[in-house]
């Protein structure tokens, strides 16, 4: 297409799409060509036609947002791009954010690559914060993109699935440039529907495991026969196989166990996933619903044979369920295992769309009005869905926000995994990473929520104030 010569240039080709905080502030280009100073000052709301940089420029908040199909390199003086040696890009563009030194920063950029530059200007790039999945050494986003919805299973999954193919295509287009990259599934999740639509769609858009880490599951009944269930050499072997086909991949980025399975010895359970990692097959390993002594002995026994270790425990906490701060909280922090949370907002009904005097009905088909899962006591719970309310009403936020951003808040928490029936959907759970709560807000919601204290922690806890 030719390199840019002049700023006409650069507007004609949909170079520069861009969004001021302020539309009266002005920003001022200067191009310098065959020895003469152009000067061009951007027209603020420029619609953007792509709608990736629409939603990169959601994430970015305030400040001023550039689509670039071009490398710009130049010193700064006075709050003002001196020179631009533009480099024609074909490539699909990139999303740079340039923000005044004075101006505060989104918590969504935090991490991000400096500057070279050091004048009245930082350049940043929109992004999703990234935490450590445990011991694994990999990084994850704080949200990731659930699949339990992907697929048209029978039975439970009809409650909880629906999404199609297409759908589940924009889902992950979506999550892929929010800077999402973990997408969980199962391989019981619709029949094995989810783990093909995952794999299928990422195949399409040519998504390796550099952008999207790929998360699944092995416990659960995938057949008929006695021995398509629990966590023995033969089953696990044998749904990584059909998982791997499914997803098109040549290795599982995190393989997890479902469950405990009361069948099987621990040591054989985990000697097998630890075959799996040498052969290539599995990267790293995690559990889901492991209680602490679980995790302990699954610590011990991997230490002592030198296996791989479970590098993460995916759990249900929320609002509405906090019971794993008594125990395993605090073992995972002792081992290094980062804590992956399902169900954020307990089946849907932190949304306040189940509970009285919420907005509008409940949904004809949701995951709440054919199964209680997870369980939920009303009466406990109302009140802490009218507090949401309160709360969201008062920051311009929804209640599910509200409850993902306390979420994000807690400490030893990894990733929350937020699923959708549509783009909407997550879209709006998506603007809970930049959602911030007011001290005030959180100690509310903390004191409402905060469970029982079982023997012996009361006991613990009432001698522990002359020491601690």
């Amino acid at each position: 297409m030719g390199r840019p010569q002049t700023p006409g240039d650069l507007s004609g080709h949909r170079l520069v799409d861009f969004l001021l905080a302020d539309p009266d502030e002005r920003l001022e280009w200067e191009f310098e060509q065959d020895g003469r100073t152009t000067t061009w000052h951007p027209r603020a709301a420029i619609a953007v036609g792509d709608a990736n940089a629409r939603l990169d420029l959601a994430i970015a908040g305030m400040g001023i947002a550039q689509t670039l199909c071009f490398l710009a390199a130049a010193p700064l003086r006075d709050n003002r791009l001196e020179r631009v040696l533009p480099q024609w890009e074909t490539a699909a563009p990139e999303v740079a954010i340039l923000y005044p030194r004075d101006r505060h920063l989104p918590a969504r950029t935090r991490g991000t690559r400096p500057s070279p530059y050091r004048g009245g200007l930082v350049q940043q790039e929109a992004t999703m914060e990234y935490r450590s999945l445990g011991h694994s050494g990999l990084r994850v986003s704080q949200l990731a993109l659930g699949a339990m919805t992907f697929g048209a299973g029978q039975g439970i999954w009809e409650s909880v699935a629906g999404v199609d193919r297409e759908e589940a295509a924009r889902q992950v287009a979506m999550a892929l440039d929010s800077g999402i990259n973990l997408i969980d599934t199962a391989d019981v999740y619709s029949q094995g529907q989810s783990e093909d639509i995952v794999g299928q769609v990422l195949a399409d858009l040519g998504v390796d495991d550099t952008r999207m880490l790929v998360a699944t599951k092995v416990r659960l009944r995938t057949g008929p026969g006695c021995n398509q269930v629990g966590l023995g050499r033969s089953h696990i072997i044998r749904s990584v196989e059909a998982s791997l086909k499914r997803l098109r991949r040549d290795h599982v980025d995190l393989l997890q166990l479902h469950d405990r399975d009361a069948l099987t010895p621990l040591d054989e359970t985990l000697r097998a996933l630890d075959d799996l990692v040498t052969q290539g097959k599995v990267r790293h390993v995690g559990a889901c619903n492991f209680s602490a002594s679980e995790l302990e002995r699954a610590h011990a026994i991997s230490t002592a044979a030198h296996w791989v270790r479970v590098c993460s425990n995916q759990v249900h906490y929320s609002l509405a369920s906090r019971d794993i701060e008594h125990e395993l909280m605090p073992v995972a922090r002792l081992h290094g295992t980062a804590l992956m949370v399902w169900s954020p907002l307990a089946g849907g009904y932190l949304s306040g769309k189940y509970t009285p005097d919420g907005s509008g009905s409940a949904p004809a088909r949701g995951r709440r009005t054919s199964l209680d899962f997870p369980p939920v006591d009303p009466a406990r719970i109302d009140p802490i869905v009218h507090a949401l309310r309160d709360i969201a009403r008062a920051l311009d936020a929804t209640p599910a926000q509200v409850a993902l951003a306390w979420l994000l808040s807690r400490p030893g928490v990894a990733t929350v995994i937020v699923g959708a029936r549509s783009t909407e959907q997550l879209a709006a759970n998506l603007r809970a990473a930049d959602l911030r709560l007011p001290p005030a807000d959180r100690e509310r919601l903390d004191e409402m929520s905060r469970p029982a204290v079982p023997y012996p922690y009361w006991m613990q806890h009432l001698h522990d104030r002359d020491r601690v």
